[in-house]
This record gives structure tokens, sequence and C-alpha cells, in this order.
């Protein structure tokens, strides 16, 4: 007997150890600390349903739980000859990177589980339970088990959602998403690292040290301290008999506490889009405020350099920084992370032209920033160009045109790489 694709893939998953959601329709939690640890560009993904509009952890009933946003939900795969969807937050706990998965099969609920991602591909661990809610911005809300290590104490750090829609290849998944970021699984761009207490208002503090002995009993008294960003007190009296006392016994564990013994957030605001080679002004916050913490911003270019910042009193930073080409930044204090924040570079090109005495024309020109990449010169009512040159790094550029017609001339400069957009010159007149 033969099984469709759609219900073999249901079937392999199952066996696998994934756990379907006993219900769909439940709302998604609240995102910790208010705002969602990942944010991202609407019409990267190139179908709706695989496009993540945002992500971010939660909880709900005491479980931590990882959120992720679609444009329009319909927790099927897009193209007709996939089986399945994939919908996975990935996440770094110490020196492993973990993740939790709901994969979406054709006709069939979502299946959950959680695991390690490793050489680019998900190990599973074990199953874990989600639900769904349906249509635009819809949500798949998936639990974090404390097997991946995400449990009060610990930092979940470098965050980032990844969709896929079946397979381009035998093996080879075909990715449609990365949250923050576009497709590429090995991007470096990620969302805000998260306290996990944070979630919670804090973590207990441990329980009380015991009384130590002493001449008619000992009082026995100690503070627990709570991990993240919570305290706690216990404490225990002692008793004793005759001349030496017993210790104490120890005392009960604190309760939540909302201490700020640590960076909690990291936020930071740049602007999607530069123009030509100026500078921009980044911003951000450290959570809780605090003055004089130093502020790293990195790069995912070499070539954007930008000096540490520091925090004035309500935990805000800012400074002005040159973007010589399209780049990620993000915002570091104390190993602690902001969102990945795309900048793109739309650089300005600049022609002239010049009849020389021999009858040729001589178009110069300049592109700002300076990066490397190849320019074509055409006539706006032609479709072929008149002449080409390359761009180095300088920005600087000629093309000596013989016999040119008359008319109007603009330079289109394509950037090596992914280095800038497309850009497009002023209009040249030639005579």
């Amino acid at each position: 007997m033969s099984i469709p694709r759609s219900s073999a893939a249901a079937v392999l998953l199952l066996a696998a150890g994934l756990a379907a959601p006993a219900s769909a329709g439940a709302a998604a939690p609240a995102p910790c600390g208010g705002s969602a640890q990942i944010t991202d560009a609407t019409g990267d993904g190139h179908h709706i349903n695989t496009d993540v509009t945002a992500a971010w952890f939660g909880q709900a009933a005491g479980q931590l739980q990882a959120v992720i946003q679609v444009k329009s939900a319909a927790w099927e795969p897009a193209h007709e000859d996939s089986s399945s969807a994939t919908f996975a937050m990935l996440f770094r706990v110490g020196g492993t990177v973990r993740y939790v998965r709901g994969v979406a099969p054709r006709n069939a609920p979502p299946v959950y589980d959680h695991g390690t991602w490793s050489g680019g591909r998900f190990v599973s661990a074990g199953p874990t339970t989600g639900s769904v809610t349906q249509g635009p911005g819809g949500t798949m809300t998936i639990d974090v088990p404390a097997a991946t290590g995400a449990v009060s104490g610990a930092v979940i750090a470098e965050p980032f959602v990844l969709t896929a829609d079946g397979e381009d290849a035998p093996g080879v998944t075909h990715y449609v998403d990365r949250a923050p970021g576009g497709v590429t699984p090995t991007e470096p761009a990620y969302g805000a690292d998260l306290v996990v207490a944070s979630c919670f208002g804090g973590t207990g503090g441990g329980a009380g040290t015991g009384g130590g002995t002493g001449t008619g009993g000992g009082t026995g008294s100690g503070a627990g301290t709570g991990t993240g960003a919570g305290t706690g007190t216990g404490s225990g009296a002692g008793t004793g008999t005759g001349a030496d006392g017993t210790g104490g016994t120890a005392g009960p564990a604190g309760g939540l506490g909302t201490g700020t013994a640590g960076v909690t957030a990291v936020q930071l605001t740049a602007p999607a889009r530069v123009t030509g080679d100026g500078r921009v002004r980044i911003s951000g916050r450290v959570v809780p405020a605090r003055a004089g913490m130093i502020v790293t911003i990195r790069s995912t270019v070499s070539r954007v350099k930008v000096p540490n910042l520091v925090t004035t009193a309500d935990g805000s930073f800012s400074g002005l920084v040159r973007i010589p080409e399209s780049t990620g930044l993000r915002a570091v204090v104390d190993g602690f992370g902001s969102q990945t924040r795309s900048v793109l570079v739309r650089p300005l090109v600049r022609i002239t032209t010049k009849r020389l005495r021999s009858g040729a024309v001589l178009v110069t020109g300049v592109v700002k920033p300076g990066l490397p990449g190849r320019i074509q010169l055409l006539r706006t009512t032609a479709i072929t160009p008149s002449g080409r040159a390359t761009v180095s790094t300088s920005g600087r550029f000629r093309i000596r045109l013989a016999n040119p017609k008359r008319g109007r001339y603009q330079a289109i400069f394509t950037p090596a790489g992914d280095r800038a957009e497309r850009a497009t010159s002023n209009t040249g007149v030639i005579r």
C-alpha cells in the first residue's frame, strides 16, 4: 500500500519523537520584557506563511515558550511538491546552539521537537508541545523544555529564526527566511539576548545556611542569592540543649525577587538605509539603567569601525557612525547583546560629460562611498550599454566614447557582492 508523501512525512516525524499539539488556537504569551527579541522586515521571506515578522520568548503558567509570528499564517507548505514547512527558534545556551521547532505537514497539525543545531543540521533530542493561531499575524508557540538549558539563571543568547519549505534536492533544505536577516542560515545576525529569569520577575533566593552551635542553641540565618535578576533571603532558628546547642536548620528558599544584579536587556536603533558617504546616528538603551557602562558596537563587516560608546544615567547611549558598506550592527554590554540591526547603503553616483577636441566624449564619475564594482553607461532610450568601467575602492571611473549619439546618459553602478544596493547616477547630456 502506498502512503501519500504528506502522510508519510507526518508518520516519520512522530516516529522520530516529535509531538503533536493537544489543541490549536491558544493566544501567544506577551514578550518577556515587553518587546520582541526579534523583529524582521516584511517581504524578505518569499512565502507569506513562512515570512517571519517577529519572534520572542514569553511564559505562561510558569512555562517558558518561544513564539514565531509570520505575515499570514497557514501552517502547511506553500510549494506543491513540498511535504512540510519548518519553523524553528534557535538560540545559544552556554556553548551550545539549541532549538525548538514546529514542522507543519500538509493536511495535518504541526508536530514539535527540540534539540541542537550542529553542522547546519537539526539534531533532535525529543518531543515538546506547542500551538498555533491562524491568519494575518498568526503565531506558533512552542514550549521550551528545561532540557535545552534555558532555565532560571541562564542567558538565552543570539536567538534567530529559520523557516523552510521542503527541499531543493534530497537532503538540501529550501530555506525561506532567517529572522533577523535574509535567508541564509549562516548570516551573522541575531535577536536580543535574554535573561530567562526576567520572564518570571526574577528568581528565588537559595536556602539559608544553618545556624552554628553554641551555648543554649545558636540562631541560624542565611541569605540565599538568586540568579539572573532576582534575589531572595532565607533563615532558620537553631535549637540547643546543655552547653552545646545544635546548629539551626537551613532557612527556606527566598521568594521571587526583582533585583538588578546585571544587564537584562540591550536595545539598539539604527537607520535601515543610508545614502552616500555620510554618517548616521545610532542610539540605544541598557536595562536596568546605569551610567558609565561601556557599549561595544559590533559590525558584520570589518570596514565599519565604531568607537565604544558610554551609557548616561538613564542607560541611554548614542553616537555617529560612518557606514562605508551595508552591514549589521549589534550593541554588546558585558557580553549581553542587542538585536542585530541591518543598515543598507545606497551609493550616490555622479557623472559629468565633456566633449573633447577630437569629437570624442569623456565621461567621468564618482561613487560614494567608494566601493569596488561595475559601471554601465546607458543612453536613457537604449537598452545596450554605450560603455563600461570598473570601479575600485577610490570610487572614481572614466569612460571614453569615440562617437556617441546625442542624448541623455546615466551610469548604473553594481557593487561587488552584497556590499551595497545598485544605484543610478544623475543624468549627463551629450550634445
